[in-house]
């Protein structure tokens, strides 16, 4: 910023006659005029010019960012306070955390509480009602990035990378990439004008645009880790990356070291970055820099002269030119091949899976392990149904064709008992690699162990928690409404009544609801709807079976149970018996409910499939009655399997510690404590102190299995009671009716 010796200097008159004029005080018109002059060529804002301004000044300025997810941001808050400090403003900061329902809150109170201007990055794609206001309200702003004003004239402040990008193509398809991959951010001007450059560029050089290259996300570590390992494993892999965020890098060279590729070897790095060396190890990155200093500076200087004469400022928009700057990152074409995903092995050992989240995660892992342990391996997935029948079959016909299962959790013991999945526990406790205590408390045993022997390791642990939307329970008209409506406060439900009340009034067709339905259900298969009525049934003090096996299922308790379970249904959407774990999933990402009760294991699909416009808007709580059901599954070795040392290695490595962190990324669940403790995972899934602390309080289901060859009457149990209760929830029969049927059955079974 300019000095009041400048000032002197440019009206040709001493510091003191500058001063004089600065501070209002009488001097000859001429001077006064020329040091004006002065002052307005070169934007100089004293301190004293800021005490000038009109005396209903109250020299607050607030800044409304997104986060301190990209490292420029917090130079540009260090930058900025400091200008606006030296000239005698006060700072207050707003962070958002890209929710624009915390961004709105932040604009009410920056107009309610008398600021003299603001800075505001938004987190909204199209102007809200509350950034018409802010527009409307005629305080001075400075939009950062994003043109959330269309139409209007504003103060507007972007990176132009639109040259800079067409640089490092340039640059980067005159050492052989033609394949270049763009991880870039949602939030920003300047990462739409990235995309834009890259495309241009991509024509210009005469390189294929492939649209699967570009991939838009929030711009975290993690996502970065997500993205560029599907990249990776592309037929036809990207030799160079291009990211909008310095926080992406580390993410990037974790994906590249699970693939075993090397930077710049077999993949070159341009990261787009603030005005510094960056960094990993020993390597200097090459740079898409961006100068913060300058850019805090056009912030500045706009604002301040849009405060000084309101009615005399024509707002600017203003493009910040960066540049590259060439460092270590980046090499010619490797000539070794990288054609991951285009490889076909010979397999050596076989793994049966559940189609899920977790099967995928493992799935895409699977060269980290061969590269460690030189064994190929060969993934089936099966949906669940399938996937119980033939195990069975394959265990009870003692057949080494897998020699690897994955295992529900009610089903271990079951297994154990007959012999059926290999005893490891030699190899576990000899290694020493999972100790208990680091896992979360009773888990390990509850998914490994038989009479004090191990027969697994956890691999997708699940525990039930319940979701639902903050910005619903939070909205001051709908909590209102409520209370009159029930006499009573709209809170997330402690209880399976107060669950029903809340599902009722967030369903359209019973209420003037923001959303159609209350909750979501599963009902697809039997097994989906008895795992559904188990922590009802236990909530209410009932069971399905004593303490010695025998059939409990009829009593007024279950009764009770069902009763409020048939009532859920009435909330949800008529396509619930279609639904699976991913269709509840898919319906509460969508918008369609304001609940959902959902397993911990499959919930890591949220953060990706949430709408837009509802992401941090999402809530989450124990489930009503403190009754979760344990669920989830074990990797077990099959008895039979003439690899066994193969099998135990993959079992032992998939389920280390080593890899729980990219493996949660990547979709699957662990039990090591150290992924719920993780500040950043905190960060891509929420929920996991409540999933920590659900898994203190979570049930198995029960087994009626006593011993024999079958191994899996588990399921036929599950069958039976899921039958029965869908017809009872359809109307065929009373709920009285059900658990009779149920009885009658069950005893049938066991017997």
């Amino acid at each position: 910023m300019p000095t009041i010796k400048e000032v002197a200097r440019k009206a040709g008159v001493s510091i003191g006659t500058a001063s004089n004029v600065i501070n209002g005080k009488k001097v000859n018109e001429a001077l006064r005029v020329s040091v004006e002059k002065a002052i307005d060529e070169l934007n100089y804002t004293p301190h004293a010019v800021a005490r000038s301004l009109k005396s209903n000044k109250t020299y607050n300025i607030a800044l409304i960012l997104p986060s301190l997810m990209d490292t420029y941001l917090s130079e540009f808050i260090k930058n900025t306070s400091r200008i606006l400090q030296e000239i005698g403003f006060n700072i207050s900061l707003y962070f958002t955390n890209n929710i624009p329902d915390d961004e709105n809150r932040a604009l009410e109170s920056v107009m309610q509480r008398r600021f003299d201007g603001a800075v505001l990055y938004s987190s909204q794609t199209e102007r809200s009602a509350r950034i018409k206001e802010l527009h409307h309200s005629l305080l001075p702003v400075v939009y950062l990035e994003k043109e959330c004003m269309h139409g209007e004239d504003v103060n507007f402040v972007a990176f132009d990378n639109h040259l800079a990008v067409q640089e490092a193509l340039k640059y980067l398809s005159e050492m052989g990439h033609n394949r270049v991959a763009l991880i870039s951010s949602e939030n920003s001007y300047s990462d739409w004008t990235l995309i834009r450059g890259y495309h241009d560029a991509l024509l210009k050089f005469g390189i294929t645009i492939d649209e699967r290259l570009v991939r838009i996300v929030e711009a975290t570590k993690e996502n970065a880790f997500k993205e560029m390992f599907s990249l990776l494993q592309m037929a036809f892999p990207p030799t160079a990356v291009i990211l909008s965020n310095k926080a992406m890098t580390d993410g990037i060279y974790e994906a590249a070291y699970f693939n075993n590729i090397t930077v710049p070897d077999d993949l070159s790095i341009v990261t787009l970055s603030e005005k510094t060396w960056l960094k990993h190890g020993k390597l200097l990155h090459t740079a898409i820099e961006r100068p913060v200093e300058e850019f805090s500076r056009v912030v500045c200087e706009l604002l301040v002269n849009n405060m000084r004469k309101p009615k005399m400022f024509e707002p600017g928009k203003h493009y910040i030119k960066t540049k590259l700057v060439i460092r270590g990152s980046c090499a010619p074409v490797s000539l070794k091949e990288i054609n991951i995903g285009g490889i076909q092995y010979r397999e050596n050992i076989t793994a049966l899976l559940l189609e899920s989240p977790a099967a995928y995660a493992i799935r895409q892992l699977l060269p980290h392990f061969k590269d460690k342990f030189s064994v190929n391996v060969k993934i089936e997935m099966l949906k669940f149904k399938e996937l119980y029948s033939l195990t069975e079959q394959e265990l009870v016909g003692k057949s080494p064709q897998y020699d690897i299962f994955m295992v529900d959790v009610s089903r271990i013991y079951a297994m154990c008992k007959t012999g059926s999945v290999a005893d490891i526990t030699g190899d576990i406790r000899g290694g020493g690699d999972f100790p208990r205590k680091q896992f979360i408390d009773g888990l390990f045993d509850s998914y490994c162990c038989y009479e004090g022997k191990v027969f697994g390791l956890p691999f997708m642990p699940g525990t039930q928690i319940l979701f639902y939307r903050k910005d619903l329970f939070a909205d001051r008209e709908l909590k209102a409404a409520f209370s009159r409506k029930y006499d009573a406060d709209l809170l997330p439900p402690r209880n399976w009544l107060e669950f029903n009340k809340i599902a009722e009034y967030f369903t359209l067709g019973l209420n003037s609801s923001p959303t159609p339905y209350g909750i979501t259900m599963a009902g697809k298969l039997p097994v989906f709807i008895t795992n559904e009525f188990c922590s009802r049934e236990w909530a209410y003090g009932a069971r399905s079976f004593d303490e010695v096996g025998n059939v409990a299922i009829n009593s007024s308790e279950s009764i009770n149970a069902l009763k409020n379970f048939i009532q859920s249904y009435s909330y949800a959407p008529p396509w619930a018996f279609e639904n699976d774990w991913d269709g509840e999933i898919s319906d509460f990402c969508s918008g369609q409910c304001a609940m959902m009760i959902q397993y911990e294991s499959h919930s890591t699909q949220i953060s990706s499939q949430m709408r837009r416009d509802l992401r941090g808007c999402i809530g989450y709580d124990l489930v009503p009655g403190g009754n979760p059901l344990l669920g989830g599954w074990s990797l077990v070795v099959n008895r039979y399997s003439k690899k066994r040392k193969e099998a135990l290695d993959f079992v032992k490595w998939a389920c280390s510690q080593e890899l729980a962190i990219p493996y949660s990324i990547l979709g699957g669940t662990t039990a090591w404590k150290s992924y719920y403790k993780s500040a950043d995972l905190n960060i891509l899934y929420p929920w996991l102190d409540v999933a920590y602390r659900s898994y203190k309080l979570a049930r198995k289901r029960s087994s009626p299995y006593r011993g024999g060859p079958t191994i899996i009457k588990q399921g036929e149990y599950e069958e039976i009671l899921g039958e029965e209760i869908k017809k009872a929830i359809t109307g065929e029969i009373s709920p009285e009716e059900c658990l009779k049927n149920a009885e009658v059955r069950l005893k049938a079974l066991l017997n």
